[in-house]
């Protein structure tokens, strides 16, 4: 349950952030961060680029804007939360 319930409040967090002009867009960005034992958001890049740089950008944008996440529960962070990746769709 900790996983989920953390995953959740993470990808809520970094969503919310989350501008893009045209939901409809059929493009994907997987990004890549790490998170601090404290919620500190590190590292940010793009996985796998969606060939338009400006959604890219406004993926890398969102995370960065997000940080402080709340803490990792301890339990599940270093197997899941130290290292992270999303992938972001327009249409989601």
């Amino acid at each position: 349950p900790a996983f989920f319930t953390y995953s959740k409040a993470i990808m809520a967090k970094i969503k919310d952030n989350w501008r893009w002009h045209d939901p409809n867009t059929p493009l994907r960005t997987q990004v890549g961060f790490e998170i601090e034992p404290d919620g500190t958001v590190k590292n940010v890049r793009i996985v796998r680029g969606s060939g338009d740089g400006g959604l890219d950008e406004s993926v890398v944008r969102a995370v960065m804007k997000a940080s402080p996440l709340p803490p990792p529960p301890t339990s599940v962070y270093e197997q899941y939360f130290k290292s992270v990746q999303i992938t972001f769709d327009p249409r989601d």
